[in-house]
C-alpha cells in the first residue's frame, strides 16, 4: 500500500516557530515480505529501488530507500520521497509558557490534495515528555508514549484543516 505522511518536529512544542511553515508530505510504500506477495525470502540490507508502470506500460523510477536485513514474513516500509501533488503547511497559532518546564502550543495544519484521487494523510506529531492534547478538530490515536497521529482523508482537489492545542511538560 502507498501511504502519505506529514511529520512534525519535537522542537515545535517548546518554542515559537516561524509561520507559516511549509513542510513536505512524504510518500511511503508498505508491503509484507510474504510468499503470497511473490516474496517470502530474507531481504539483505541495502538499497531497494522501486519502479512502476506508466500509462504506456513503460517502467518509471518511483523512488528508493535503504532497508535493514529483513526476514521473511516481516513488514517493509520504504520512503519513496516527497509528494509533489499533496502539500502541507503548519502554522503555530498560539504559544504559551505555563512554567519553566510546561508549554502550551496551538497549531493549524492545512493539507491540500492536488491529485485526481482521494488520499489519506497521516499527520504524525512527535511529542516528548509528558503531553496532553487539550483540544482537537479531528480524532487522534496515541501511537506510543511520544507520538500522536491524526488520519485525514482528502477528496480529489480537496483541503483539510486540522487544529489542535497541546500541553507539553519536559
Amino acid at each position: 500500500s502507498r501511504t502519505y505522511e506529514f511529520r512534525g518536529n519535537t522542537a515545535y512544542y517548546a518554542s515559537r516557530i516561524q509561520t507559516p511553515r511549509p513542510e513536505i508530505v512524504s510518500v511511503y510504500l508498505n508491503f509484507e515480505n510474504r510468499e503470497e506477495n511473490q516474496l517470502g525470502l530474507p531481504l539483505p540490507e541495502g538499497v531497494m529501488r522501486i519502479y512502476q508502470e506508466d500509462t504506456e506500460g513503460m517502467l518509471q523510477f518511483a523512488g528508493e530507500d535503504r532497508i535493514s536485513h529483513t526476514p521473511k514474513d516481516e513488514s517493509v516500509r520504504l520512503r519513496l520521497g516527497a509528494a509533489f501533488d499533496v502539500v502541507g503547511e503548519r502554522v503555530q497559532t498560539n504559544f504559551n509558557v505555563i512554567s519553566r518546564r510546561v508549554f502550551e502550543s496551538s497549531f493549524e495544519i492545512r493539507i491540500r490534495n492536488h491529485k485526481e484521487t482521494a488520499v489519506t494523510v497521516d499527520v504524525v506529531e512527535p511529542l516528548t515528555g509528558d503531553w496532553n492534547i487539550l483540544e482537537s478538530s479531528e480524532p487522534f490515536t496515541k501511537k506510543d508514549a511520544q507520538t500522536a497521529e491524526f488520519k485525514l482523508t482528502l477528496e480529489p482537489g480537496g483541503e483539510k484543516v486540522l487544529t489542535y492545542r497541546v500541553r507539553v511538560a519536559r
